[in-house]
């Protein structure tokens, strides 16, 4: 009972910080609703990130931190700036009611506390965390490998796990994540003036892929959360305000935080957010750069100090990690691919298009994108296209090598790649 009630008034000082917070960046009803949606998941991601590494991991001090972020956003932020708007942007016609029928299902999924535990889940995206609530800490006795890999993207989840001990209130992340991609996209559409809502409609379609269905039930959201972020800092940067260019760069830094690869899918929206910062005073850019390597660089730095490798449990560039070159000839693709038979392979080259049944869809629709872009020309969109492509291939070429991917951790093909790729797949669906 004293949980539940610690719960509630640490959810209500953050929304009502956000609320204010999104108020204060923008006058624009819209905005303003995209902007909340977006901090509510980066505020109770950013207490769990603080409190784990001080060692104070429990529902008091996550409380305690929730209040003082409303009173520090009370007093610092000019009231007179404050306007409330009240206003969801939903599109016309029939795609309006895709729209609201999607959220609704979400909704309902939501409610019922779905919840996929995978074995990445079972071994760290959700078994590390339980370590962490357990002793109110990140410095924890390693379960496996995986502990040393950064885990941004469990800790949103993290946040009530805290507080209700139980893996199904991760289920929120859903209709949040949800809300992120379908109102950037509807921004997208108003600020291109778009009267067809394509992108919206394009949105809807995404979140009843079978791949992204399955993905978004786990615990972790660090398969789906990227892709969605990525497009929504894309949809901020087109805006060309000075706190929305903030926000985006922080999006992709707290991305950088849930895997290093995700460095590559971040290319083109960090070539967007860096040739915004002359708009931004001198103040501005320092805090920007403080908020950036605060999100995307404290995993690494922990794996530096403890294991003199930022990228442990991985050996490359002159650190040593625990795989030794044997482990990457017997489970890399680079090492097995010579090994595969034709119908193996075609496994291995479906299984970057999609796992789950139609969910290759996705990638149809990325390649039709790419050849339209090419006949429309358009020089920013051209630049994206290149710095896309330049991304995919400095990932390809890491992946290649990289133990585990040919063969999974039980030695069985990997034919699940396409969860690697929807960084990449998501927004390149809905900004070309």
């Amino acid at each position: 009972m004293i949980v539940t009630f610690l719960f509630f008034v640490s959810i209500t000082f953050l929304f009502v910080s956000t609320r204010r917070l999104a108020t204060f960046i923008t006058q624009n009803a819209h905005e303003q609703s995209l902007i909340t949606s977006i901090l509510l998941y980066l505020f109770p991601s950013i207490l769990v990130l603080v409190s784990g590494f001080l060692s104070i991991l429990n529902p008091i001090a996550l409380m305690l931190m929730s209040i003082l972020v409303f009173v520090a956003l009370y007093f610092s932020l000019n009231s007179s700036h404050i306007n409330f708007k009240d206003e969801f942007l939903v599109p016309n016609g029939i795609v309006g009611y895709v729209y609201i029928f999607t959220i609704f299902y979400y909704l309902l999924t939501s409610s019922f506390g779905s919840v996929w535990i995978s074995l990445d889940d079972s071994t760290y995206h959700a078994a590390i965390p339980a370590t962490w609530v357990h002793t109110e800490s990140f410095f924890t006795e390693p379960l496996t490998y995986q502990s040393g890999f950064p885990l941004n993207g469990s800790l949103f989840s993290t946040f009530f796990l805290t507080f209700f001990k139980t893996e199904y209130s991760a289920a929120i992340s859903d209709i949040l994540l949800v809300l992120i991609l379908l109102q950037s996209a509807a921004l997208l559409d108003k600020s291109t003036n778009d009267s067809y809502s394509t992108k919206t409609l394009v949105a809807c379609f995404l979140l009843f892929t079978t791949d992204i269905q399955k993905y978004l039930l786990g615990f972790s959201d660090s398969d789906i959360l990227p892709g969605v972020m990525f497009f929504s800092a894309y949809v901020l940067f087109l805006q060309r305000k000075k706190y929305f260019t903030f926000i985006g760069l922080s999006l992709i830094g707290f991305c950088i935080g849930i895997k290093l690869t995700n460095l590559f899918f971040s290319l083109p929206f960090l070539w967007m957010g860096l040739s915004q910062l002359r708009s931004l005073s001198k103040n501005l850019k320092a805090m920007l750069m403080i908020v950036f390597f605060s999100l995307s660089a404290p995993w690494y730095l922990k794996n530096l100090l403890i294991h003199k490798n930022p990228i442990y449990p991985f050996g490359k560039f002159g650190f040593d990690g625990i795989f030794d070159e044997e482990i990457n000839i017997v489970t890399s693709l680079k090492g097995v691919w010579s090994s595969l038979g034709a119908d193996e392979i075609n496994s291995v080259l479906f299984g970057f298009l999609g796992w789950q049944p139609l969910s290759f869809i996705i990638p149809i629709i990325i390649i039709i994108n790419f050849v339209l872009v090419l006949f429309k020309r358009k020089k920013e969109n051209n630049i994206l296209l290149v710095m896309s492509v330049l991304g995919l291939t400095f990932f390809m070429l890491a992946f290649w090598g990289a133990p585990f991917s040919g063969l999974n951790e039980s030695l069985g093909l990997n034919v699940n790649s396409s969860r690697y790729l929807l960084p990449f797949y998501i927004p390149m669906c809905l900004i070309l």
